[in-house]
């Protein structure tokens, strides 16, 4: 069960608001919280079976991956911060924006259902994407890191694309937690490095977090008597 604590100081979260939520297991109902933790057992089980038949460990890896991202998918539909939209008459997922804001009524999709906000349809976008990719000749390299220290020479490249972020108005690293907690569920074991933590880095985080400097401030003014 996802029990990490959500930032209470983050007022773009429902923690910050002052409606007492605390964990991100508290954006769950008791069914939506059995239903993630069972396809999280699941995924775990998938990659067991796989080396069982003696499969290749890294398509092994990559499978896990896919499923991982699978849950994660349906963890933004079965949240009780999800909504029904009444212009497309069907269910849309936790983030309708770059928050996790409070909502007042929430739909619950079927997750083993045909529509919107089934394991079906996640795992058919999630398919899509990878024969999409499965085109392409060259492979592409992910890696983590900063993009203020790139591990290359000056010369390495014509141009370096970023997005930058948007000053306070979202914090990333606290809404992506919600994704993280599942991951490190389903494929924690798989990336070890990428999921030593509880939550996401966020010391190096490029936004304007007013919270942070608050506490900077005051562990200045503690050291200084």
């Amino acid at each position: 069960m996802p029990n990490e604590l959500m930032d209470p100081n983050d007022p773009t979260t429902v923690a910050g608001r002052g409606f007492g939520i605390k964990t991100f297991a508290e954006l769950f109902t008791p069914r939506q919280m059995l239903c993630l933790l069972t396809f999280a057992a699941a995924v775990r089980e998938a990659m067991r079976e796989l080396e069982r038949e003696r499969v290749e460990s890294e398509r092994v890896k990559a499978v896990g991956t896919y499923l991982g991202v699978l849950v994660n998918r349906i963890a933004d539909k079965e949240s009780t911060l999800a909504r029904w939209d009444n212009s497309r008459e069907n269910s849309q997922g936790t983030f309708g924006r770059q928050a996790l804001p409070m909502v007042w009524d929430f739909v619950e999709p079927n997750p083993l259902g045909d529509a919107s906000g089934g394991a079906d349809g996640a795992l058919d976008w999630i398919v899509s994407v990878a024969e999409a990719q499965a085109a392409y000749v060259l492979p592409g390299t992910v890696l983590l890191g900063s993009a203020t220290a790139l591990p290359w020479s000056d010369v390495s490249f014509d141009a370096v694309i970023t997005d930058p972020p948007y000053y306070d108005n979202i914090q990333y690293a606290a809404l992506s937690d919600f994704f993280y907690v599942w991951l490190k569920r389903t494929i924690g074991h798989l990336f070890p490095e990428h999921f030593a933590t509880e939550g996401t880095p966020m010391k190096q985080e490029a936004v304007a977090d007013s919270s942070l400097r608050q506490a900077a401030l005051a562990n200045t003014m503690e050291n200084f008597g």
